[in-house]
């Protein structure tokens, strides 16, 4: 993919990504790790759509989580991204249910005060 193509697709999204903390996305019992992901979606690598027969368009169902625990909250999602040049397959959430939407704005509010503190401590550091 072009730096251009990259840059159009980051202004085609509506919602922040992260790639931290990792989530684990389960599959029909098979459990794959998100490269990133937000609240409107997520992108995994590996081989998920040879394995799970996925193709662009289709509504997929499954459960996700914390990388480490058990993936529990449900959700249905489209693909709406194959690569597989790069064994990436991106889908867009198309029902997520309110505890995983509250896990995921959680996440987020964690992420983005930990990144301010951060960012705090290297500016004292400069002083």
């Amino acid at each position: 993919m072009s730096r251009r193509q990259h840059q159009e697709r980051q202004q085609e999204r509506r919602h922040l990504r992260r790639d931290c903390p990792t989530l684990g996305i389960r599959f029909k019992g098979v459990i794959y790790r998100t490269m990133d992901w937000s609240v409107g979606g997520f992108s995994i690598k590996g081989s998920c759509p040879m394995i799970e027969g996925f193709e662009v368009g289709d509504e997929v169902t499954g459960t996700f989580g914390l990388s480490g625990s058990l993936p529990e909250h449900q959700f249905s999602a489209v693909v709406v991204r194959i690569n597989a040049e790069a064994s990436t397959t991106g889908f867009r959430f198309s029902h997520l249910y309110l505890d995983g939407l509250k896990a995921l704005e959680n996440l987020l509010s964690n992420s983005q005060q930990v990144k301010r503190n951060q960012g705090r401590k290297l500016s004292d550091r400069m002083r």
